[in-house]
């Protein structure tokens, strides 16, 4: 693309596999797409941890670093994020839980990014031990709405 990518919309699927308490690798694959893009697929990995607060465990402070490969018009884009955030299960309604961050992007292309970090809003909803619902929105850095279903193995 000619400019920043702007506007960014995602769907994934996300295999998880827990390898502590709170803590998981994951896969995702899904669709992603921009304003002014031609674009599709997507793929990626990671790894996610949360340490709940002592005294206080409904809180918890956690993160994640991420890969993801993006299919673009004429660029294969690599994108490593670092994304440190803090959560709130809420006790009234133990499946949700809602959370707040930042992140930071480290491009391995040549995609131009005028602000490589911004800000993160987001709720889990699990539905049983082993499916989670996940939504996001992001400013800043990049404006977008990513909505990704997730399952525990």
């Amino acid at each position: 693309p000619d400019d920043d990518i702007k506007e960014e919309v995602g769907f994934f699927v996300r295999p998880s596999y827990a390898f502590a308490p709170n803590a998981v690798f994951y896969g995702r694959i899904g669709l992603q797409d921009a304003k002014h893009t031609d674009t599709e697929f997507a793929i990626g990995a990671g790894v996610q941890a949360a340490w709940e607060l002592p005294g206080a465990t409904d809180w918890a402070i956690g993160g994640s670093l991420d890969y993801l490969y993006w299919d673009l018009d004429s660029v294969d884009y690599h994108e490593i994020q670092v994304a440190p955030a803090v959560s709130y299960k809420i006790p009234q309604l133990p499946e949700v839980t809602p959370y707040a961050g930042i992140f930071a992007d480290f491009l391995l292309t040549d995609v131009d990014e005028d602000e490589p970090v911004g800000l993160l809003l987001g709720s889990n909803f699990d539905i049983g031990d082993r499916v989670r619902i996940d939504g996001q929105v992001r400013f800043i850095g990049e404006n977008g709405f990513f909505l990704s279903a997730g399952y525990l193995f």
